[in-house]
């Protein structure tokens, strides 16, 4: 799963995949997800001054969001 969402609506971001990579890329460049296990990751994004809170949780397969600059 692929979300694109402009950076200036966003307050937070959480990619969450099980099975998988996550990824978030903003302005300042990629995030570094988390692995608590030996598969699967987990990477989240905060303190943007939007509205929206992105949430992408995936048994399986790849999360990315990319925060674009308007």
């Amino acid at each position: 799963v692929s979300v694109s969402q402009p950076v200036t609506a966003t307050r937070s971001v959480l990619a969450d995949a099980n099975f998988g990579d996550a990824a978030i890329y903003a302005a300042e460049g990629e995030t570094d997800p988390k692995r608590p296990w030996m598969v699967g990751s987990k990477v989240t994004w905060e303190g943007g001054e939007g509205d929206a809170v992105v949430t992408v949780k995936l048994s399986a397969g790849d999360a990315t969001v990319h925060l674009d600059q308007e």
